[in-house]
């Protein structure tokens, strides 16, 4: 994760809307209507869904989340997460400055502090839930030793095995690389090529798999992907992709959009930077350094913006149309993970989670725990609408039981009247339906009988829907 410097709080200029649900109720037929907002005279712009071939059969490692959560040991907010499609869980962040052997954490300038090892309460949450994981192993001092201790204190100390280890993370922005510890200074300016971190990442994982031979690692959790991200992984990748199971990198969209501060540009960015626009990029840039390793990308960190001007937005609602529609594209392009940063917030990270530093939850957490978790992904069509608004996007997935269609209308002007008639989606069967938008607290949730079900469905600016039907 990127450094990041605390913002003023611009509160989001809310406009007191009230949303008209009229529930009709015949025949044991419920339908909900979700109407314009009252006060507003919102344009609506008609848009034809079009459901194509298949394009993407996501894998399991596709949910996750980073988790520097405050109280991991604590069953409520495992019960919290268990709301949630989210099954790999990335510990930490990095930690590239914790002796994770010893608890101890280094500032920038050496002195050393207790509570930052991965300890047993994290192993303890695992064991509650099944989880899956990514650990990480010190990066930044360059010590293949020290990167050995850290994979034996956890899988030979606390008898834990992740799923993945990393590398350190965002060694751009690293300043003390080969530095011990103790040795760090504010001032220090070391920073590694791409190819000396290449080389680190080499001796790493030969010192790592003295201790199990049978580790998979991420090579890099990279500050961004693609060409944006330089040069650091074709020289990583070209070194080390026989070793590799994985390379990662971190999307904060939000912060590439323009500094304005408004939710139009905020929510702008869901479509022209960043994640998923950046996706293929980044594939093709690791297969092209390795063409036979066949490497999976993973967005290892995912959130609207680093803290500053549009950090408000990321802890209240206009986070969920952009974080749905980053979740859309990021399936039609096969994406390998989507981890979104974080689960709780943190002291020193108070503007990212799902939930808040007391466990309550945010609007995003919603998201996942009402939308996300009732999205059917086994495989995924090619899905577009053709006209609507600006940043309206769909996407299609369906399982042995079930067919869904999410979408997400991020445009703060237009709402969407998306008609269904001739989409190849289903319309004749029963439904369920969660829709949700600004004025709402929470999603409405509907069910139709067969042949009940709406061919025409309106999503207000801002707004979200999930349609489910029997496959």
């Amino acid at each position: 994760m990127r450094s990041r410097k605390t913002g003023l709080r611009r509160l989001r200029p809310y406009v007191a809307l009230i949303a008209v649900t009229a529930l009709i109720v015949a025949a044991g037929v419920v339908v909900v209507v979700i109407a314009p907002r009252l006060g507003t005279s919102e344009p609506t712009v008609t848009g034809q869904l079009v459901v194509g071939a298949v394009v993407a059969h996501p894998p399991a490692t596709f949910w996750a989340v980073g988790t520097h959560a405050v109280k991991i040991q604590n069953r409520t907010l495992s019960a919290q997460v268990n709301q949630t499609p989210i099954t790999y869980f990335r510990w930490g962040g990095g930690g590239d400055n914790a002796n994770q052997s010893t608890g101890v954490s280094y500032s920038p300038n050496g002195t050393p502090s207790g509570g930052n090892g991965i300890d047993g309460a994290f192993v303890k949450f695992c064991e509650w839930r099944e989880c899956h994981s990514i650990l990480s192993v010190p990066g930044e001092i360059a010590d293949p030793g020290a990167a050995a201790v850290t994979v034996a204190y956890v899988e030979n100390t606390l008898g834990y095995h992740p799923d993945y280890w990393s590398i350190g993370n965002e060694p751009q922005m690293w300043t003390h690389y080969g530095i011990a510890w103790t040795d760090w200074r504010w001032t220090d300016a070391s920073t590694p090529s791409p190819q000396e971190y290449a080389v680190t990442v080499q001796r790493d994982i030969a010192a790592m798999r003295s201790v199990d031979p049978m580790i998979r690692v991420i090579g890099i959790q990279s500050e961004v992907g693609g060409e944006a991200g330089g040069p650091w992984l074709a020289p990583l990748v070209s070194l080390d992709g026989a070793n590799l199971s994985a390379v990662a990198y971190h999307s904060y969209p939000g912060s590439l959009a323009p500094p304005g501060g408004s939710v139009a540009n905020f929510l702008a960015t869901a479509a022209s930077h960043g994640f998923p626009s950046d996706y293929r990029t980044t594939e093709a840039e690791v297969a092209a350094a390795c063409p036979r390793c066949h490497i999976p990308v993973f967005v290892d960190e995912y959130n609207g913006a680093i803290e500053g001007p549009y950090s408000p937005y990321v802890q209240s609602y206009p986070d969920v149309p952009l974080v749905a529609a980053a979740v859309a594209g990021g399936l039609k392009v096969n994406a390998s993970q989507f981890s979104f940063f974080d689960l709780q917030a943190t002291t020193g990270l108070p503007s990212f989670g799902l939930l808040g530093s007391d466990g309550t939850p945010r609007p995003t957490f919603e998201l996942y725990s009402y939308l996300f978790r009732n999205l059917s992904m086994a495989q995924i069509d090619n899905t577009t609408i053709l006209g609507g608004p600006s940043y309206a996007v769909a996407v299609v997935g369906s399982n042995a039981t079930t067919v869904s269609l999410l979408v997400s209308n991020a445009n703060t002007v237009d709402g969407l009247r998306l008609e269904l008639n001739g989409s190849g989606f289903p319309l004749t069967e029963s439904a369920t339906a969660w829709s949700w938008g600004p004025s709402e607290p929470a999603p409405v949730v509907a069910t139709f009988a067969a042949g009940a079900m709406p061919n025409s469905w309106f999503v207000p600016a801002e707004g979200v829907l999930l349609v489910d039907v029997p496959a």
